[in-house]
C-alpha cells in the first residue's frame, strides 16, 4: 500500500509541476545553423540518471520520452530546416579503424557553394531504423543496416570523407522536404565528384568475380564500337574466357555479383546516368562502373551465343543503363520510354517508380501551344493513384498519342484499382505482353488525336468502328479445347472472310495467334533489342507458320492432343490466346481482346482513337452494369446507334465547343454525354494495318470520346 501511495504522489508532482526549459532545449539554441540538433541521451545526463522530482516535465513530453527510453534504441534527431531551395545536407564521415564506432557530422551547404563531396547509391532494404551511427557529441542517428555496413567499408583511417546520403541528408519524416530534395537530386549527383555504388558485403568467392571483370571488359571493348546496332561483326567472336567461366567457382561468383538486388532499384538509373564517375563497391572490392557494364555486356553476348537465357535480368538492366546514358546526354529520353524500359525495377515507395525518372526525362513536345502540359514535380503528400494519374496525363498530352495504352501494361495484373482505366499501374513488374500493334503504325495517324485530360477523364477524338456481338469467356488451358471446338464449328463454311481474300478458316487460324510468329516467347522486346545491340542479335522470325495445305484441317491446327507442344503454331496459340477473349463483331470481323481479368462482353465498342496503335475496346460507363439488362439485344438496339444521332444533336446545339476551347464547355456537357471505361487493346483481323478504314472514317463520324 505504501508503494502505491508513493507512486500516486510522484504522478501528481509530475503533472502539476510547471514546465521548465530542458537541457537539450538549451543546447539546441547554441548550435549553429549549419549543424543539426540531436537530443542528448534520455537515460543519462553527464553519467547520472534523471530525477523526475527535480526535473519536472509536462506529461505529454514525458510519455513520448519514456517510450523512447524504455522501448527505443535511438536518439531524437531534430532537423534544422533547409534555408534555400538549393540547400542540401552533407555527411562528414569521420576517420577510424575498422573496429571503431562509426561517427558522422552533418553540415548544411548550397549546391552552388558546396565543398567537394561524393554521393552514395545503395539499397535501403528493410527498416530504416534498424541500426545506428554516432553523431556530434555522442548522439545516435537511426539508419538502415545496409547503410551502416557501407559506411564502415567506406570510412578512411586518417581523414574525413564527405558524402551525400539520402537516408541521413533528407528529413524522411518531412514529406514536403522529401519532394523538394528529389526535385534537385539530379543536380546533387551531377555536382558530386563521383557516385559510390554499394552492392552489399562480399562473399567468400567474390574476389574471383572482381578478378574476371577487367578481363571480360577488355574482351568486350576490343570488339569495337557497340553503340551502333547496324554494325554486324565480321567474324564470329571467339569465347576466349570459356575455360574460366565454365569453372563452377568463378561462374557462381560472377552470377552472384551481377545479380545483386541493388540492380533492381529504380533510383540507380538516375544516380548512375548523371554522375561524373561511378564506382562499384562490394565489401572491400571496387571496380569502375565502365568496366562493370562492359563485362555485363560480354556475359549477355556469351549466353546468347550459347543459346542460353542469361541467368539474371539485372544483366539487361545494366545494359539498358549504358544504352540510355548516350540518349540522356542528347535529351532523347522521355518519361514513357524510361518507365517501360525499367518496369522491372523496385522501389520502397512506389511513387518513386515515377519520381525517380523525372530528373532524366525530357519532354517530347508534340502538344504545341493548344494544350498546357503541366510539368510533374515530386510531392510525397499525394496518393500513389494521383501520382500515376498525373504521370499518365502528362505523357499522353505531351506525346499526343496513346502509345502508353498499347501493349504497355497488362490489365490483368493491375493492383491499384482506384484509378481511371486509362492510367497504367506502374507498381507492378509483370512482363510486357506480346505486341498487338503492327510495325507500320498506320492506325495511329488516321485521326488527329487532340488529347486532353481533366481530373479522372481522358478526352480524345475517335471513331466507333464496330460492336461486339459474340464473345467467349477468357481462354485458359482448362477451357481451351471446348472453346476451340465451338469456334471450329462456327467457321466450317468455305466462305471468304469479308475483308480480304482469306477463307474463314484461315482468318480464324490467324486471329487465334494475332497473326504473330515470334519463336522466342521467353524474351521481352527489350531483351531482343539488346541482343540485337550486342552484335549477335535476336530477331523475330517472320515465316508463314500457317501453311496453306494445313488450312483445310483446322482441327489439326487447334486440338491440343494432336500436336506436339513445341510445334510453332501450338506455341503461338498458347502465348497469344490464353488470358484473352475471342470475339466477333456486327460487321463480321474476328478479334482478340486484351489480357484481362474481365472478359470482352457483347455490346462492347471497337474504337479507332486518334493516336491509338491498335483498336481499343471501350465499354459504356453509365450508371448501370451490362449484367442488369436481361434483354441485351433489345437494349443494344436502342442504345448503340453508332453515335451518329447523338453527335448530330451535339453539333446542332454546340458547334465547335468541344475540346480544349474551354473546360467549361466540356464540363457543361458532362451530364448528358456518354462516357466509357477502357477495357484494353485488341487485335481485329483485317484492319490492323489500316485496311478498309480510311474510306469509312468520314469527318462527320469522328466524335469526342471521354474515357474514365
Amino acid at each position: 500500500m505504501e508503494i502505491v501511495i508513493v507512486i500516486i504522489i510522484a504522478i501528481i508532482t509530475i503533472v502539476t509541476a510547471p514546465p521548465q526549459r530542458s537541457a537539450f532545449s538549451a543546447a539546441a539554441s547554441d548550435l549553429g545553423k549549419n549543424h543539426e540538433f540531436i537530443a542528448p541521451p534520455l537515460s543519462q545526463e553527464r553519467g547520472k540518471r534523471p530525477s523526475f522530482a527535480c526535473r519536472p516535465l509536462p506529461l505529454r513530453k514525458l510519455a513520448v520520452r519514456s517510450c523512447v527510453r524504455n522501448y527505443g534504441r535511438y536518439r531524437w534527431l531534430r532537423y534544422n530546416p533547409l534555408a534555400q531551395p538549393d540547400s542540401i545536407r552533407l555527411v562528414e564521415l569521420q576517420p577510424g579503424a575498422p573496429e571503431d564506432e562509426i561517427r558522422v557530422e552533418i553540415q548544411h551547404a548550397r549546391l552552388s557553394e558546396a565543398p567537394e563531396y561524393e554521393t552514395l547509391s545503395y539499397e535501403w532494404a528493410g527498416n530504416r531504423k534498424e541500426a545506428k551511427v554516432r553523431c556530434g557529441r555522442g548522439e545516435e542517428i537511426p539508419v538502415p543496416l545496409n547503410l551502416k555496413a557501407a559506411l564502415k567499408r567506406l570510412r578512411d583511417r586518417d581523414r574525413p570523407r564527405r558524402i551525400w546520403i539520402d537516408a541521413i541528408c533528407i528529413n524522411q519524416d518531412d514529406l514536403k522536404e522529401r519532394g523538394d530534395q528529389v526535385s534537385v537530386m539530379t543536380q546533387i549527383y551531377q555536382n558530386a565528384q563521383g557516385a559510390l555504388i554499394w552492392i552489399r558485403e562480399q562473399k567468400p568467392d567474390t574476389v574471383e568475380a572482381f578478378k574476371m571483370i577487367p578481363k571480360l571488359a577488355e574482351s568486350w571493348y576490343s570488339q569495337g564500337p557497340q553503340d551502333d546496332p547496324s554494325t554486324e561483326p565480321a567474324v564470329e567472336v571467339e569465347d576466349e574466357h570459356a575455360d574460366e567461366l565454365d569453372n563452377p567457382t568463378i561462374a557462381n561468383a560472377i552470377r552472384d555479383t551481377f545479380t545483386r538486388s541493388y540492380f533492381t532499384r529504380t533510383w540507380i538509373i538516375q544516380e548512375i546516368l548523371v554522375s561524373k564517375k561511378a564506382t562499384i563497391v562490394c565489401g572491400s572490392h571496387q571496380v569502375d562502373w565502365v568496366l562493370f557494364h562492359r563485362a555485363a555486356n560480354y556475359l549477355v553476348q556469351r549466353e546468347f551465343r550459347l543459346d542460353r537465357e542469361p541467368a539474371g535480368r539485372t544483366l539487361f538492366l545494366v545494359a539498358l543503363i549504358r544504352r540510355n546514358e548516350k540518349r540522356y546526354k542528347e535529351a532523347q529520353l522521355n518519361l514513357r520510354t524510361l518507365l517501360r524500359h525499367f518496369r522491372y525495377s523496385q522501389a520502397t515507395d512506389i511513387r518513386d517508380k515515377v519520381y525517380a525518372m523525372l530528373g532524366i526525362a525530357s519532354p517530347v513536345g508534340r502538344s504545341g501551344t493548344e494544350h498546357c502540359v503541366k510539368q510533374l514535380q515530386a510531392d510525397y503528400r499525394k496518393a500513389v493513384e494521383d501520382v500515376y494519374r498525373e504521370a499518365a496525363a502528362y505523357i499522353m498530352t505531351d506525346e499526343q498519342d496513346l502509345r502508353l495504352l498499347a501493349n504497355e501494361y497488362s490489365p490483368c495484373s493491375r493492383q491499384l484499382t482506384k484509378m481511371p482505366t486509362w492510367v497504367p499501374d506502374w507498381s507492378i513488374t509483370s512482363k510486357r505482353l506480346l505486341p498487338m500493334a503492327r510495325k507500320s503504325n498506320t492506325l495511329s495517324s488516321l485521326i488527329k488525336a487532340d488529347i486532353s485530360t481533366r481530373a479522372d477523364s481522358l478526352f480524345v477524338n475517335g471513331f466507333k468502328f464496330d460492336t461486339v456481338t459474340y464473345a467467349t469467356p477468357i481462354v485458359t488451358p482448362e477451357n481451351e479445347a471446348a472453346i476451340l471446338g465451338t469456334l471450329t464449328s462456327l467457321v466450317r463454311s468455305k466462305n471468304q472472310y469479308p475483308y480480304n481474300n482469306q477463307s474463314l478458316t484461315e482468318a480464324l487460324c490467324r486471329t487465334l495467334i494475332a497473326d504473330n510468329a515470334n519463336f522466342r516467347p521467353a524474351l521481352d522486346h527489350e531483351e531482343r533489342y539488346f541482343f540485337h545491340l550486342l552484335r549477335h542479335r535476336m530477331k523475330t522470325i517472320d515465316v508463314p507458320i500457317i501453311q496453306e495445305d494445313l488450312m483445310t484441317d483446322l482441327r489439326y491446327q487447334t486440338v491440343s492432343h494432336q500436336l506436339r507442344h513445341n510445334e510453332p503454331y501450338r506455341e503461338e496459340l498458347s502465348r497469344n490466346l490464353h488470358g484473352r477473349s475471342f470475339f466477333m463483331t456486327a460487321r463480321g470481323f474476328m478479334g482478340l481482346g486484351p489480357k484481362a481479368r474481365r472478359a470482352v462482353l457483347v455490346g462492347d465498342r471497337i474504337c479507332i482513337l486518334g493516336g491509338g496503335y491498335t483498336p481499343l475496346i471501350l465499354r459504356e460507363g453509365s450508371n448501370f452494369e451490362f449484367k442488369e439488362h436481361k434483354n441485351l439485344k433489345a437494349w443494344w438496339k436502342g442504345k448503340y446507334d453508332w453515335g451518329v444521332q447523338f453527335m448530330q444533336k451535339k453539333r446542332e446545339g454546340k458547334e465547335g465547343k468541344e475540346g480544349e476551347e474551354g473546360e467549361e464547355g466540356e464540363e457543361g456537357e458532362m451530364q448528358d454525354r456518354k462516357w466509357y471505361t477502357l477495357i484494353g487493346e485488341s487485335y481485329v483481323h483485317g484492319i490492323m494495318e489500316g485496311e478498309c478504314l480510311r474510306s469509312k472514317i468520314a469527318p462527320e463520324k469522328i466524335e469526342r470520346i471521354e474515357i474514365r
